[in-house]
């Protein structure tokens, strides 16, 4: 774990480490001064990225010029500062990988020796939700079943992929998605996808 990396305050680390997401601290050089455990393991499990000499590193070379760039950025931002959004895909061109990009303040009651902003990424995966089909009561007044089938298209798997793998006719699961659209008020699957991938996991 390289978790301590920087932060020479207790408070500070329980703080980060406590937040639901994958997170990740960075210098404009990439330099990691804070990761936690889940970026850990999604660095493990997703395997786009990587800590190289305790550096930030994509493996695609577009992506981590890309990314640099959003990271110096975002530590020169003045003050005010709306967060970036990066997204990577998978090779099939659907989103893998959203990256929200903020600036990190000094704060000296919580962190020593800490002097220049840094980059705050906040990692989360979009074609895996665990979690999403646990939700009680399901959201938007969705049945079981239809949480269910919005959960396997969170994790890319289409709906005549769902009929074969749950041994489901593709009319009933035609019917449930349209009453997903119908009840989450979007016009298309990818909409109800990008919908449910925003919905926070308690």
């Amino acid at each position: 774990m390289t978790q301590s990396l920087w932060l020479e305050s207790t408070l500070s680390q329980a703080l980060l480490a406590a937040l639901p997401y994958a997170v990740i601290a960075v210098e404009g050089t990439g330099q990691i001064r804070y990761i936690n455990d889940k970026a850990e393991e999604l660095c493990r499990e997703l395997k786009c990225f990587k800590i190289d000499n305790g550096r930030l590193a994509f493996y695609d070379p577009y992506v981590q010029a890309k990314l640099m760039l959003r990271i110096r950025e975002v530590c020169e931002a003045p003050p005010i500062h709306s967060p970036n959004l990066e997204c990577l895909t998978d090779e099939l061109g659907r989103p893998k990988l959203e990256i929200i990009l903020a600036p990190l303040y000094p704060d000296s009651r919580f962190c020593e020796g800490w002097q220049e902003p840094l980059a705050q990424l906040i990692l989360r995966t979009l074609l895996k939700n665990p979690g999403l089909d646990r939700l009680t009561p399901p959201p938007y007044g969705l049945t079981k079943a239809e949480l269910r089938l919005a959960t396997a298209l969170v994790e890319g798997m289409t709906p005549a992929e769902y009929a074969e793998a749950h041994h489901v006719r593709e009319n009933t699961v035609r019917t449930q998605v349209r009453g997903i659209l119908s009840k989450t008020g979007t016009r298309r699957i990818t909409e109800a996808v990008a919908l449910f991938s925003s919905v926070a996991i308690p």
